[in-house]
């Protein structure tokens, strides 16, 4: 545990671009999840294409919502089936 605390108080110590470089090692080096990382700046672009979706789906219920992901879905399905 000690090497563990050295580590991350040596992390404290690198300049951001330093820090990204780790951070690309880490994410090279890692085993593969079923999960996406997304950068923050590429978060934020999709709040801003998402905006007009997320002000017109405010005042639907998770019902109304759940239902229109259900209707999605299955139009997709039918695609690809055929």
């Amino acid at each position: 545990m000690i090497q563990l605390d050295r580590i991350l108080h040596d992390l404290k110590e690198l300049s951001p671009t330093e820090l990204d470089v780790v951070y690309r090692y880490i994410m090279q080096h890692r085993q593969p999840t079923s999960f996406w990382l997304i950068p923050g700046e590429d978060l934020k672009a999709i709040q801003t294409i998402m905006q007009p979706v997320y002000a017109q789906s405010a005042h639907m219920t998770d019902e109304e919502i759940d239902t229109i992901i259900d209707e999605t879905l299955d139009e997709v399905r039918r695609v690809n089936l055929q």
